[in-house]
């Protein structure tokens, strides 16, 4: 079980680099061994999900592996069900991924053709390719019409002060970087097994993003404005508020110098 625990655990740190930028140094053979471990989970899955003892077990160990630190956000919910869908999450990643190159696009493509079985002869379906890519689709044009709306309001309320599309882009751009970012500190507050490890990493992580993204302190200072989505969050709300006004606090200096911090 130890093994299948190691091996689970890979596949979600592919599948996380999967998703980002990582993907840019990948050739043939790596894109062939990410899809070897999604087949692996799936496999998994058919021979562990009639055995509620091992599920419960490997369900226990995800819950720890996805609060590792690092771990991405978009894994915090990822349990055994979902490893008899690994290959399709690992396609989709790739999918809506701007940095796979054209070749390994292509073999993505090729890899949605096989997730549907057809006869020798007929045409590949492709229901789970329309459904993924609509998702993806979906998700631009909700960014895109959030920015006209963001310029209507702008207009209405400031006729002094018209916004620019560019301005209302970077605007909404900050507040969806500083949410996604708040989600991911809350989740690592939260759930880390070990707190002190945790914290430094997120120390790391902020570190980064201040250093590394030209609106960096402008997305960490963006957390402390931001409104209670789920009042049952409150608690651990705080506590991220806490973490990054006391980083801000003790960081400002460093980072205040040729950038101003809000």
């Amino acid at each position: 079980m130890n093994e299948v625990t190691k091996n689970t655990q890979t596949f979600l740190e592919t599948l996380q680099l999967a998703a980002g930028q990582d993907v840019k140094e990948w050739n043939v053979e790596i894109l062939e061994r990410a899809f070897g471990w999604a087949v692996y989970c799936q496999e998994v899955h058919r021979k562990l999900k009639d055995k509620p003892q091992f599920v419960e077990k490997l369900n226990r160990s995800l819950v720890i592996i996805r609060s590792l630190p690092n771990a991405a956000l978009s894994l915090s919910e990822f349990c055994f069900d979902h490893l008899a869908k690994s290959q399709r999450l690992l396609l989709k990643s790739l999918l809506q991924n701007p940095h796979l190159s054209r070749e390994l696009y292509q073999r993505t493509l090729i890899e949605y053709s096989k997730l549907e079985s057809h006869k020798d002869g007929e045409e590949p379906k492709w229901n789970a390719f329309l459904e993924d890519a609509t998702h993806c689709a979906q998700i631009k044009a909700a960014r895109s019409s959030l920015v006209e709306m963001l310029q209507i309001v702008d207009k209405a309320v400031e006729q002094n002060k018209p916004q620019t599309k560019g301005d209302s882009m970077h605007r909404i751009s900050t507040e969806i970087d500083a949410s996604i970012l708040r989600q991911y500190i809350c989740h690592h507050l939260s759930n880390s097994p070990t707190p002190q490890r945790t914290r430094q990493h997120l120390d790391e992580k902020l570190h980064s993003i201040a250093s590394e993204q030209s609106q960096g302190l402008s997305i960490i200072g963006n957390i402390l404005g931001l409104p209670s989505e789920d009042t049952t969050k409150a608690s651990i709300y705080h506590q991220c508020d806490e973490f990054v006004f006391q980083w801000i606090i003790t960081n400002k200096d460093k980072y205040t110098k040729n950038a101003k911090l809000l």
